[in-house]
């Protein structure tokens, strides 16, 4: 599945060394501070059905599809904490 950026994990996982190394780089930043780059929190927001036969928007919740980057960059740090807390 892509994300909002149009890329795919497995696209993200081919990228060189060095390419892999500036987004790290990015995210240390911004976790020590930095602002967010804004094509990295722009997020689709689509209207799921909670049932095979949603009828209305009751009956529908929203879905929210993220960066590539950000998705694979939240799934770390939630590990990281699950590790921690467990």
């Amino acid at each position: 599945m892509r994300g909002t950026d149009a890329v795919a994990l497995i696209e993200l996982m081919m990228l060189p060394d060095q390419v892999k190394q500036i987004v790290v780089d990015a995210f240390n930043e911004v976790e020590q501070g930095a602002e967010w780059p804004a094509e990295l929190l722009m997020g689709l927001v689509l209207n799921s059905p909670k049932k095979a036969d949603a009828a209305n928007a009751t009956q529908t919740g929203p879905l929210v599809v993220l960066t590539m980057l950000y998705r694979s960059w939240a799934i770390t740090r939630a590990r990281q904490v699950l590790n921690y807390i467990s």
